[in-house]
């Protein structure tokens, strides 16, 4: 039985910092996203390779968005959006139409790939989808938001990417008409109890370049959501992470496609666009040894290449 492997890209310019102001390397950061999505299309199209890319849906906002009189952003959104928290999420939102803020010209390149690539949701304001502290009125209005713009668009809207990776509201995320997510996959290092520890550990993981976990399409009856969890984070090599090898990263991406194809599993790796901006031409010689190697194990036929849609119609993920 041939294995799998999903490829899942994070699309979401300044809204992954949104409720913080952005930093000057930030800045330089998202000044390369639309050149770096030119790239990253261009590898996928040369290997044929459809991948998931999950966009904040206020990226397609062709005009600025609607404020009340005193500068309130979007004054149809409930506030506050956060429970116990009397800031605005969307406060650093600017008021002309500014690229970090919106992008249908990104979208546009994602659409004219050939094979065609899934568009997915990452939600429409990258608001963190936490059960605790996030109000399910904002919660439902980011919903509203994705059906009705990519409804717009003439975009399926079948698999979604929570921001932040915070799992939650998902009966409210299958009533949308979603069907597919990214989970998290359990790691050994989740035991840890300090934050601190587990981003030693994991770390750590990278350093020793540990095979990454292989993953199951699992249907789980209480939501009606299929859960493709995730596998390896192709990282940015900023700060820190530069002192990884990217030999080791191409070791655990090698093991965990040559693990998928051996055991009839799922290898699922994902990234930002933004994980490029640094060390750019070592980031996509990297990406691009990967891609070379699960289309080699493709044409060997031990290897399925796809993205996180077509999950759903598989039986064996029911």
């Amino acid at each position: 039985m041939a294995g799998y492997f999903t490829l899942s890209i994070d699309v979401e310019l300044a809204w992954g910092r949104c409720d913080y102001p952005l930093q000057p390397h930030e800045h330089a950061a998202l000044a390369q996203e639309r050149q770096i999505v030119a790239r990253l299309t261009q590898l996928l199209a040369q290997y044929q390779i459809r991948a998931t890319w999950a966009i904040v849906g206020h990226l397609l906002l062709p005009q600025p968005a609607p404020r009340r009189a005193d500068g309130l952003a979007h004054p149809d959104i409930p506030r506050p959006m956060l429970h116990g928290e009397f800031r605005d999420w969307l406060s650093h939102l600017p008021p002309e139409y500014h690229p970090f803020w919106y992008g249908r010209d990104i979208v546009a390149m994602i659409r004219q790939v050939s094979p065609a690539q899934e568009i997915g949701s990452h939600s429409f304001f990258h608001l963190p989808y936490h059960e605790q502290h996030t109000s399910p009125a904002a919660i439902a209005a980011d919903l509203e938001q994705v059906r009705l713009w990519h409804q717009r668009e003439g975009l399926p809207c079948t698999s979604f990417i929570f921001p932040r990776n915070v799992v939650g509201f998902k009966t409210q995320i299958y009533q949308s008409g979603i069907r597919v997510y990214r989970g998290h996959s359990r790691r050994w290092s989740d035991r840890l109890p300090l934050r601190s520890m587990r981003r030693l550990a994991n770390w750590l993981t990278f350093l020793l370049a540990w095979p990454p976990p292989l993953v199951e399409a699992h249907h789980e009856p209480e939501t009606g959501l299929i859960n493709v969890p995730d596998s390896l984070l192709l990282f940015g090599r900023q700060g820190i992470r530069r002192l990884i090898p990217p030999n080791n990263l191409w070791r655990m991406a090698r093991s965990g496609l040559d693990g998928a194809a051996r055991s009839g599993r799922i290898f699922h790796l994902w990234f930002h666009p933004s994980n490029f901006a640094a060390e750019s031409d070592q980031q996509f010689a990297l990406l691009e040894r990967i891609l070379s190697h699960a289309c080699a194990l493709r044409q060997q036929g031990q290897l399925q290449i796809m993205p996180m849609a077509d999950y759903h119609t598989l039986p064996n993920a029911h």
